[in-house]
């Protein structure tokens, strides 16, 4: 009984010495910025996942996305150059946004007669066949 009892109180003394060491994560002190989730690794290493409008280490760097509010009008394409933009109109459309039409409005000409648009701020009727009048 007594070598049964010594191993017990060995085994009891050697277990009760390991010790477990709890370290803090590295995401308790927040040190991702701008919204951005931190992620903790091995190492008490950590990742910060940005938002889509941020970019860095900790997403500390704003990226500049001048395309992100679509101002192309009447299906233009935003074109980002920077921290700018252009726009690619579609044929027919021009204007830093797409914004002026090159076809005339159906009222301008009367009697169906063709608007033509010879650039922005200059237009002239055609007219058909048995009308006729001053152009724009």
């Amino acid at each position: 009984m007594e070598n049964k009892m010594s191993i017990f109180l060995y085994f009891f003394v050697c277990c009760s010495f390991i010790l477990v060491e709890c370290q803090s994560s590295p995401c308790d002190s927040s040190p991702c910025l701008n919204d951005a989730v931190c992620i903790a690794q091995f190492n008490s290493t950590f990742v910060c996942s940005c938002m889509p409008n941020y970019t860095g280490r900790f997403c500390e760097t704003a990226i500049d996305r001048p395309c992100l509010s679509s101002p192309c009008q009447n299906g233009g394409l935003c074109a980002s150059a920077g921290d700018s933009f252009n726009c690619i109109c579609l044929p027919g459309y021009s204007g830093l946004y797409c914004e002026n039409s090159k076809y005339c409005n159906q009222t301008t000409c009367l009697n169906g007669g063709l608007c033509l648009e010879s650039n922005e701020t200059s237009i002239s009727c055609w007219c058909i066949n048995g009308y006729y009048g001053d152009t724009y």
